[in-house]
């Protein structure tokens, strides 16, 4: 049987919840591995530039910040994500309650913005089970 591979780009500038961010979708995919048809390769990253620098055309998934330091923004990388990669999913985790921010990241292709509460690190998990769901 052959295995699809899941590429996941996690980006978040803080170190502490990106830990926790990709402890939470390690555990979580490891599950969903186990049925032997899936596969996932997670990268994480906590710099905006370090990302884009590796990020390859294959991957089908992308966490990110909203407020990445340096000036940068969610809306600035999805944009250079979209060139690289026009087929991944990007999904923005912010605590910005601004609504036309997060009109504008689904304007611009964002595939769901969250807002980064305590049901953040579940929700993560269920869009990866949608995306999943449409790839498979």
């Amino acid at each position: 049987m052959i295995q699809k591979q899941i590429k996941i780009v996690i980006l978040e500038d803080s170190e502490f919840y990106n830990s926790i961010l990709t402890k939470q979708i390690r555990s979580f995919t490891e599950v969903l591995a186990e049925s032997g048809k899936v596969a996932f390769d997670i990268q994480s990253y906590t710099y905006a530039q370090d990302c884009l620098r590796n990020l390859k055309e294959d991957v089908n998934i992308v966490f990110s910040d909203y407020y990445l330091g340096n000036g940068t923004n969610a809306s600035d990388v999805l944009k250079q994500v979209k060139e690289i990669c026009g087929n991944c999913q990007f999904v923005v985790l912010s605590q910005t309650e601004d609504e036309s921010i997060v009109q504008k990241l689904i304007d611009n292709g964002a595939f769901a913005v969250l807002h980064k509460d305590r049901d953040a690190l579940p929700k993560s998990c269920m869009i990866i089970e949608d995306i999943l769901a449409k790839l498979i």
